[in-house]
């Protein structure tokens, strides 16, 4: 696994996008080879010093909601606490609340509308480890209108819970999460991508094995909602020749499928296929793993690993895939 220098990619900040210091910990955490603690490291200092303090619309902090890493900086955070970097601790932090406090606000929300499943997962993400660490919430000032475009100003607020219970309904209500309708998720030009879609989809699952302040109404409300995307997907969006998902419906973009989403899309169904596992329906379990097999060799054979892009994209969350899949509990 080499996936280029810690910057490689569009600006000093382009190797990030979807994930490489999360990657690069993981990687470590299962080698134990220092290498990859190493780029970690240096992915990390670099995305907070050169994007996320600089910020994306000419305003320190301001950064874009697909850009909004935040399990990689919570990982980063807990890396230099537990070295006794007090300083990097603190700054990793602050920038953790930053970041959320950016995409937990009245402007977020009343642009929900206008957002794709990618821009609303990653806030979903940055508020539950801004609560769970207790990052400090930000009063914003200045920000300016090529960002806000107009829209309400942000304030500063102190209850991290409410803040991500808002985010997350108006996510709900937006892509249909009751499960009650057909399971297509669209994005702000009505068109269905299922590599997008995965991200919320992780965002929901993260929502729900880590979230104790959901009721188990909600859970299921949660549970329900990425079975029925994964289910439209795969009826209506999967391509046999290719091994791949169509990229999008096509009304704006292309549906050429692309096998090099696949490890983006497949764990979802490997988490669904270990639900049903352990609520004893083998049946379900077995047609969900099966899924998650299928979609993962088709990304194994036909993904390109040249692009930084396409490097995260494979890695970033294919990991968990093939435990939960089969119940393999890593010792």
């Amino acid at each position: 696994m080499t996936g280029g220098s810690p910057g490689s990619g569009s600006g000093a900040h382009g190797g990030m996008y979807y994930g490489r210091g999360k990657i690069w910990y993981v990687q470590w955490a299962r080698t134990g080879n220092s290498t990859y603690l190493t780029r970690a490291r240096a992915q990390m200092s670099e995305f907070i010093n050169n994007y996320i303090k600089n910020g994306e619309y000419g305003n320190n902090y301001s950064q874009a909601a697909n850009w909004a890493m935040a399990e990689d900086v919570m990982l980063y955070y807990h890396d230099m606490t537990e070295q006794g970097d007090t300083a990097e601790a603190a700054d990793a932090l602050d920038a953790l609340g930053r970041m959320a406090s950016l995409w937990s606000d009245g402007y977020a929300l009343d642009l929900m509308h206008t957002l794709n499943c990618r821009e609303a997962a990653y806030p979903i993400r940055a508020i539950y480890w801004a609560n769970l660490l207790s990052a400090p919430s930000v009063f914003w000032t200045s920000v300016p209108d090529s960002f806000t475009q107009g829209h309400v100003s942000y304030h500063q607020h102190s209850n991290w819970t409410d803040r991500l219970a808002a985010f997350l309904n108006k996510a709900m209500d937006k892509w249909n999460a009751t499960g009650a309708g057909s399971g297509r998720w669209n994005d702000e030009n009505n068109a269905c991508k299922p590599f997008m879609n995965s991200l919320l989809r992780d965002s929901y699952i993260l929502m729900y094995e880590r979230n104790s302040g959901l009721d188990a109404t909600y859970r299921t409300n949660l549970r329900n909602a990425i079975k029925a995307s994964m289910d439209y997907e795969w009826a209506n969006m999967w391509d046999v020749p290719a091994q791949a998902f169509d990229y999008s419906t096509g009304e704006v973009e292309e549906t050429t499928p692309y096998a090099d989403l696949n490890l983006m899309i497949s764990p979802a169904y490997a988490w669904l296929a270990n639900y049903y596992r352990s609520i004893g329906d083998t049946a379900n379990a077995g047609t969900y793993a099966t899924r998650h097999d299928t979609i993962f060799a088709g990304g194994v054979a036909g993904t390109d690993l040249n692009g930084s892009k396409q490097f995260n994209q494979n890695y970033t969350t294919a990991f968990r895939g093939p435990a939960w899949a089969h119940g393999i509990t890593r010792a």
